[in-house]
């Protein structure tokens, strides 16, 4: 989960949870990527009204504005092979999680 203002966390479905990423400049700037990268790609997303866990070997993308709530799903084969529109969106999200997880293996 990233915010427009720089806030990130990471939620998983086992329950565990990283959160407070807004604390550190690294994590601040990678969520505001991603968010800014979401208000481009949503354009081309769905309007939904339900949050379902992406499908096997999918990856699913949601983004909730003020105009709305929208995702897209894609295959991870595509996206690993540089087939896929949604690539640099799945990246810049990549790289959220990786610094929330370097910064939480630092603490």
């Amino acid at each position: 989960m990233s915010v427009a203002d720089g806030n990130a966390s990471i939620y998983v479905s086992s329950g565990g949870a990283i959160i407070g990423g807004v604390a550190h400049e690294s994590i601040r700037k990678a969520a505001m990527d991603f968010v800014g990268q979401g208000d481009t790609y949503v354009k081309k997303m769905t309007s939904v009204d339900s949050f379902p866990l992406p499908g096997k070997d999918q990856a699913r993308f949601y983004v909730l504005t003020n105009r709305g709530k929208y995702s897209i799903e894609e295959d991870m084969d595509k996206i690993e092979n540089g087939k896929s529109y949604w690539e640099s969106l799945f990246y810049s999200g990549d790289r959220v999680i990786t610094e929330l997880r370097r910064i939480s293996e630092n603490k």
